[in-house]
């Protein structure tokens, strides 16, 4: 449910911006999208470290 209400977020910030190019949306879109990508990055790593044999 929350990753169906935050899919809708990002679609209507994203529809928003394209709407309404000379308002705050584009840069609060850009921003989100900043947040959502290092969200997964620290996954990612997170990921990657327990993979990885200790030395």
């Amino acid at each position: 449910m929350v990753s169906y209400l935050a899919s809708e977020r990002r679609t209507d910030l994203r529809r928003m911006s394209h709407l309404n190019p000379l308002s705050a949306f584009p840069l609060i879109y850009y921003l989100e999208s900043k947040v959502l990508e290092v969200q997964n990055l620290r996954l990612w790593c997170a990921a990657r470290r327990s993979d990885s044999p200790t030395r």
